[in-house]
């Protein structure tokens, strides 16, 4: 018979055999052991992704700083236009499916890398207006980050919209009063032409 500080369990030859206590704590902790180092294993990969995904979009920022800064030294081709098209849309993909966490540190690392290089946010939207690389999705996600790391700029989509508000404005201006008249335009009225009248009698009281 086992003692109480065994456990008896039957192999498939029918022997009986034990394993102490000391034992199956010993495997237990093992188990807990592996467990724990691979949470720590699972845990250390997630950071080391995180810091992979950082990397990459400091490289595309920065490649997209080189572009646009051509263009806001009004140096810019079609090609840098294009390029730094690509590149925001490289750093779009990756905020959207990114963490929330991530995405305020992408948005921390753009605000500070950005003001840092010099860049102008009005520029900003204008390459984003005047990029044929973008999407309307993808503009349209532009206008909110910007919104939200700028929230003292004007809104790209309103901007057009308030130019034609200006636009109406000037039109519905007074008119100025229209010019008079010259007189040579007035027609000339002549008074009529009174009735002929008779001819005075003659000397010799007979008409003529």
């Amino acid at each position: 018979m086992a003692t109480a500080t065994s456990r008896i369990w039957i192999s498939s030859s029918e022997f009986i055999k034990t394993e102490s206590n000391e034992k199956i704590q010993e495997n237990q902790f093992n188990k807990q052991e592996k467990s724990s180092s691979g949470s720590l294993s699972l845990e250390s990969e997630n950071h080391h992704n995180n810091d992979s995904t950082v990397e990459i979009y400091k490289e595309s920022l920065k490649n997209f700083l080189s572009e646009f800064k051509c263009y806001q030294n009004e140096q810019t081709t079609a090609l840098n236009l294009h390029t730094g098209a690509t590149h925001l849309r490289a750093m779009i993909a990756l905020s959207k499916v990114s963490s929330a966490e991530q995405q305020a540190l992408f948005q921390k690392i753009f605000k500070e890398t950005f003001i840092s290089e010099g860049g102008s946010v009005e520029v900003l939207k204008r390459f984003i207006l005047d990029s044929t690389g973008l999407e309307a999705n993808e503009k349209e996600f532009c206008e909110q980050q910007i919104g939200n790391l700028f929230p003292e700029t004007p809104s790209l989509i309103l901007e057009p919209v308030n130019k034609e508000l200006k636009n109406d404005i000037s039109t519905n201006e007074p008119d100025a009063p229209p010019a008079q008249p010259s007189l040579t335009e007035e027609p000339i009225h002549t008074p009529p032409v009174p009735p002929s009248l008779p001819a005075p009698p003659s000397s010799d009281g007979v008409a003529c």
